[in-house]
């Protein structure tokens, strides 16, 4: 697999499968709207990277959506998304342009591993709860406090010192 500053291929994405926490949750999504088919469903993944999630979720036929912090990484999936036929600076944007999609927006909103590092949680709570409509669902995946391997960074340890400047 590519790292977040390769281009998402083809290739790439057909080994690439859901998390099983997010399968889980789209069946708790369709039994919570068991009206809506999946082009109906919106969906965002909040710190998307380069796609991964809302270009499976699109073959998939969910109406999904992305933002990402880091926009150099998110446009590494735009090529993927344009050979598609699916606009790519619409489905993936950069996280300050939550602000743009309406109140009552999305059904399921999740996030893997990203509220960790989000200096102004607050605001990002807040957008989030705008955006997901009355009875939508939030699936939000924290690492555990006792794991030794920083994923991120590739370094042991490091969440467990002071969050500081260093760290």
């Amino acid at each position: 697999m590519g790292g977040k500053h390769d281009i998402l291929t083809e290739n790439e994405l057909s080994g690439f499968k859901l998390s099983p926490s997010i399968s889980k949750a789209l069946k708790k999504v369709h039994s919570q709207f068991p009206n809506l088919k999946p082009p109906e469903i919106k969906i965002l993944d909040f710190g998307c990277g380069r796609g991964w999630s809302v270009a499976k979720l699109r073959e998939q036929n969910y109406c999904a959506y992305g933002v990402e912090i880091d926009e150099k990484t998110m446009m590494n999936g735009y090529k993927l998304l344009a050979e598609r036929n699916l606009p790519p600076q619409k489905i993936l944007r950069h996280v300050s342009r939550i602000i743009d999609f309406p109140k009552s927006t999305f059904h399921f909103i999740f996030s893997e591993q990203v509220f960790e590092h989000v200096e102004d949680l607050n605001f990002v709570i807040s957008e989030c709860s705008r955006v997901t409509i009355r009875h939508g669902i939030g699936m939000h995946q924290f690492p555990s406090s006792k794991e030794v391997w920083e994923s991120h960074l590739l370094m042991p340890f490091v969440h467990w010192l002071p969050k500081t400047k260093i760290r």
